[in-house]
């Protein structure tokens, strides 16, 4: 079982205090892993995941609520049109957002810090991929770009991803009303209500199942911008 070990504070007033840290790779991979477990411990600071473990998960039933709000996301992608690669590619990571965010909701101790980096990097890893769906003729190089800031700012990949499709959403409403226009509102109501609920956790952490109110609007977002896909 994995123990959390416990750090003096830091030396210098540029740090912040840390109370816990993660254990090395040799305590959670089956060895003999001596090249993974290395690279891993020689790791940059921003991949050093501190004690940001982030909310919502402070009960049995937060968690199962958390986990069973993102079955959502398997079923989006199941069902995601795959009349070519890249919206296959894209369904697959919506599912991908599923699992991690599962993943992430039922970790604890150690571990919790890392799979709720991994969480927020594939919501964004998923981003990229609606934007090459949505924009078959979108530059590589855009992606290189996007793809290399993931690590350090996957909410910044998100943002910057989501913000293009809103904008595509919108023009398509505009001109195609009879199509888009339903979808569209369901779509912006969905995503006001999934960034209050996003804010709202952050001024108010302790408030119960706010986070699993953000999975539903942001599953219901999601759902109806894959009418551009069709």
């Amino acid at each position: 079982m994995l123990e959390l070990q416990s750090l003096p504070a830091p030396s210098t007033s540029e740090e912040t205090t840390e109370v816990a840290t993660i254990t090395t790779l040799k305590e959670i991979l089956p060895a003999p892993l001596p090249v993974v477990i290395d690279a891993w411990d020689q790791r940059p600071s921003f991949l050093k995941f501190g004690d940001n473990v982030g909310t919502g998960d402070s009960t049995i039933r937060e968690s199962l609520a958390n986990v069973a709000t993102s079955a959502p996301f398997l079923y989006i992608g199941l069902n995601t049109p795959r009349n070519n690669t890249y919206n296959r590619i894209y369904a697959q990571s919506l599912m991908g957002v599923g699992v991690a965010s599962s993943m992430y909701h039922t970790s604890r101790g150690a571990t919790r810090p890392f799979f709720r980096w991994c969480d927020y990097a594939m919501i964004g890893a998923s981003s990229m991929c609606m934007s090459k769906a949505l924009n078959p003729g979108l530059s590589n190089w855009w992606l290189l770009l996007s793809a290399s800031l993931l690590p350090v700012q996957p909410m910044l990949v998100t943002a910057v991803h989501a913000a293009a499709m809103e904008v595509k959403f919108a023009r398509r409403s505009l001109a195609q009303p009879d199509r888009y226009q339903k979808a569209h509102r369901m779509h912006a109501a969905s995503t006001f209500l999934g960034c209050v609920c996003f804010l709202a956790e952050e001024v108010y952490p302790d408030v119960p199942f706010i986070h699993a109110a953000w999975h539903v609007a942001a599953a219901l977002a999601i759902h109806t911008s894959n009418a551009l896909l069709k």
